[in-house]
Order: C-alpha cells, then sequence, then structure tokens
C-alpha cells in the first residue's frame, strides 16, 4: 500500500488504554501513536516489536503519529482497521491476487441492507462481508 507519507519505523514499548501505544523511534525519541485497532490485539502488542507510524498531516492533532504497520509472525500486521479494504483492492487492482486477476476491473465497495458489503465489478458483486465498517 502506498501511503501519503514515508512510514517513521520504530520498537513498541506498550499499549495501553485501547488506542494508545508508546514508540521508541530508531533515533531514541518516544511518542504515543493513535491506535486504530480497538480490539484485544492479542499477540499483536508485546513490546519490543518492529512497528511503524504514519506522521499526521494535521498540526491540530494531539498525537502526532498513527500506528500502521508492525512485524510479527514473519510478515507485515496492518494495525490500522480503517486500511483492509484499500489493501485488498490496491493488490487486486495491481494483479497481485491470483485469484481475483480475472476480474480485471476497478473493484469498489458497496453497502447492502445497510450494512452488508461486497466487491462488486461493472459486472456485479463477487464477494462479501458482514461488516459495518466497509465504507
Amino acid at each position: 500500500m502506498q501511503f501519503p507519507d514515508p512510514l517513521i519505523h520504530g520498537t513498541l514499548l506498550r499499549r495501553y488504554k485501547r488506542f494508545l501505544a508508546d514508540i521508541q523511534l530508531d533515533d531514541g525519541t518516544e511518542v504515543t501513536a493513535h491506535c486504530a485497532n480497538p480490539g484485544a490485539m492479542l499477540g499483536l502488542k508485546d513490546a519490543g516489536a518492529e512497528v511503524w507510524l504514519s506522521p499526521s498531516r494535521n498540526p491540530k492533532r494531539k498525537l502526532k503519529f498513527s500506528w500502521e504497520l508492525m512485524h510479527a509472525d514473519g510478515g507485515l500486521v496492518g494495525i490500522n482497521t480503517a486500511l483492509p479494504n484499500g489493501i485488498a483492492a490496491e493488490a487486486i487492482e495491481a494483479g497481485r491476487c491470483e485469484a481475483m486477476k480475472s476480474y480485471g476491473a476497478k473493484l469498489s465497495m458497496v453497502r447492502i441492507h445497510g450494512w452488508i458489503c461486497c466487491w462488486k465489478t461493472r459486472t456485479g458483486p463477487i464477494a462479501m462481508s458482514r461488516s459495518r465498517m466497509c465504507i
């Protein structure tokens, strides 16, 4: 996924109060970052984990960083719950998702019955998920 600004590398010190994480940046600076994932994140909140933050473009924002990614189980894990649909669409459109290559059209998310969502192409829906956060 292409982020608007380069991500900043650091080390997780602790996550607390559901939405906060203390991170030590590579230059030694300690910052508090917003964690957009309110879930328990079991296995993804261990101190010492390698993490990446995005800087805020809003000078009035209280927390200047958002926790975007972390290294876990040999790969990168997305922490920001607002990004998965965009990441999936970008991968599909770039042809990086073998099972979806045959669709070849720009995908969009649509809301059905107020909260059931699906990936939609010009030829119709191709997958569904039960999520209120889809669009």
